[in-house]
């Protein structure tokens, strides 16, 4: 590849006899080797495949965090790594469903008229499932819990308002 980039001329012999091309090739490798991690440097870069970065990247956003429910698997920790990262802030109801539906919890939220109070209800417990290419060998092939569900919302809720929690049986 590095031959077809040469100026054009004599003394920029191409074939593969000359002094030139022989250096040239003793770089191959080493050019196939920085490609393949420049396409694995891209797949890192996205917090939602990332794994060699996952613990550099989660030191950048400042986890694990108290609510850190998930943490104990690969996908979990790039799920909780997204919502942060993805997390703009807001005061909408809409806001609020979508940063529990990010961390795998369905919420409802109704909003009180008075008193800057709402009422979040959710599943008493979340199942999360082992899945295939997101998951890896060693961790359990499903969980229950639903350790994070109010920390969350206490962490994203706007500061001035009061949250009450209602659960539904799952």
């Amino acid at each position: 590849m590095l031959k077809e980039f040469l100026p054009l001329g004599p003394i920029w012999n191409k074939d593969n006899t000359s002094e030139l091309s022989k250096i040239l090739d003793g770089f191959e490798s080493e050019i196939a080797r920085v490609d393949s991690r420049v396409h694995d440097l891209i797949r890192e870069a996205n917090p939602q495949t990332t794994t060699e970065m996952l613990e550099a990247r989660e030191i950048e956003a400042g986890l694990p965090d108290p609510c850190s429910g998930l943490a104990d698997t690969l996908q979990g920790r790039r799920d909780e790594l997204v919502n942060k990262w993805s997390s703009t802030g807001g005061a909408s109801i809409s806001y609020l469903e979508k940063v529990a539906l990010i961390t795998g919890i369905t919420a409802t939220i109704t909003d009180q008229v008075t008193d800057h109070t709402f009422t979040v209800t959710g599943p008493d417990t979340t199942i999360r499932s082992f899945l295939v290419g997101s998951s890896v060998a060693g961790e359990a092939l499903r969980t229950w819990g639903n350790t994070s569900f109010e920390c969350i919302f206490e962490i994203y809720k706007p500061a001035h308002t009061v949250a009450l929690y209602s659960y539904t049986p799952t």
